[in-house]
């Protein structure tokens, strides 16, 4: 019962962050930003990795309730790769006009989350199975 507190917590607050997220991916339309500008478009960027972001986390939380005993082999993945995923979003450059090579924050945002679902999913169920045959 001690794991599956945090692991409750952080599905909540990733359904709190789908949400946000939705609603800031969408700023120009529902009322959060009145023009099109460098702002507005940077709270749509953020709206939309937060979005995706937080999918990629609750589906990972669903996970570690049914497998509650792989959450500390994630959690020492997750305190490092999320800060540092977070920090690569803000850092990376945004594509110029005559710039074909620099991906959009969109496509950031995806591979970022693809690789976190994959390495995530990796590890829950790599432990799982060395719990199980270590027994």
């Amino acid at each position: 019962m001690k794991k599956r507190k945090p692991i409750i917590l952080l599905f909540c607050i990733s359904l709190l962050g789908i949400i946000l997220g939705f609603y800031l991916k969408d700023a120009l339309h529902n009322g959060a930003c009145f023009s099109f500008n460098t702002f507005c478009l940077n709270l749509m960027d953020s709206g939309y990795a937060i979005h995706i972001g937080s999918i990629s986390i609750a589906f990972t939380s669903i996970l570690l309730i049914i497998f509650p005993s792989t959450y500390t082999s994630w959690k020492k993945f997750a305190s490092f790769f999320i800060p540092s995923a977070v920090f690569i979003f803000f850092i990376f450059p945004r594509p110029g006009h005559w710039d074909p090579i620099t991906p959009h924050p969109e496509t950031v945002a995806r591979w970022i989350n693809y690789f976190y679902l994959i390495i995530s999913m990796g590890i829950i169920f790599l432990t799982l199975f060395i719990k199980k045959f270590r027994k």
